[in-house]
């Protein structure tokens, strides 16, 4: 069961995006609502990033649901080597902006960054919870 779509990469194409997969998500009753939300600000944050810091001109998502987890691949038009690495962002310094990616490192249970000069492919998994999960 996958979901994949490719969307220009602007906040108004995000925002509908985000409403596509968590409704995709519920249609599917594979998640909980505290899942579906996981998932929602995971996606907008991983997006949102490839938006305000990149030149790409598209994001292309695909997410998946093997077993007990959700997996969220982004893939854009950008050099990998513009992405912190992965075992930073749980300490990125706070500025004006930048919680992003120690949210997404917060709430993925496995996060890979992996591409090229020209591309970026971010890989991400979230447990599935329950509703009565903290």
């Amino acid at each position: 069961m996958s979901l994949v779509e490719e969307i220009p990469a602007t906040h108004a194409h995000l925002s509908d995006l985000r409403l596509r997969v968590g409704r995709w998500l519920r249609n599917r009753n594979a998640a909980s609502e505290l899942t579906v939300g996981d998932v929602e600000l995971v996606l907008s944050e991983l997006a949102a990033n490839v938006v305000d810091h990149t030149s790409s001109p598209w994001i292309r998502i695909a997410v998946e649901l093997p077993g007990d987890r959700v997996a969220i691949d982004i893939f854009n038009q950008s050099p990998a080597h513009m992405m912190p690495a992965v075992e930073e962002w749980g300490e990125l310094l706070e500025g004006t902006r930048g919680r992003g990616l120690r949210i997404v490192r917060a709430l993925c249970s496995a996060i890979v960054v992996m591409g090229d000069d020209t591309h970026t492919h971010v890989s991400c998994d979230i447990a599935i919870l329950g509703d009565s999960a903290c």
